[in-house]
């Protein structure tokens, strides 16, 4: 009966590799807290100072509001278009393109792969047949 034994060469750079390793180890220990983390900001006790007005609906009433304010304008951005289909948001078009995305996986759900319908299909969905 023979018994062989097989002994793996042993390389250099394994040598190497395992000897950088190693002397890294107390370097790693080092890093980890053993404390608890502080907090990113300290909880400041100011005071509250008093100001002009009182927590009352008639102290806010005394307020003059500027000449300029009656004349300020508000604004909403809204962009109604094509990207309304899939109701996805205003970046589908772009996304719908990015394999991963949740906007692609939605896309090749819906409508089939983007190379075969992309977004200039879904242009023709988009109806305002409810719009006064």
């Amino acid at each position: 009966m023979t018994i062989s034994l097989v002994i793996p060469l042993i390389s250099l750079r394994s040598i190497s590799t395992l000897v950088i390793a190693l002397s890294l180890l107390p370097s790693l220990s080092a890093a980890q807290p053993s404390a608890p983390a502080r907090p990113a900001q300290k909880s400041l006790d100011l005071p509250i100072v008093a100001g002009p007005f009182q927590p009352t609906t008639e102290s806010l009433k005394t307020y003059k509001m500027p000449e300029w304010f009656r004349d300020a304008k508000f604004g909403i951005w809204s962009h109604w278009g094509p990207q309304a289909v899939p109701r996805q948001g205003d970046w589908y078009a772009r996304h719908m393109y990015l394999q991963g995305h949740p906007h692609y996986e939605h896309h090749l759900k819906t409508y089939g792969h983007p190379s075969r319908h992309g977004y200039k299909d879904i242009i023709p969905l988009w109806k305002a047949e409810q719009w006064e």
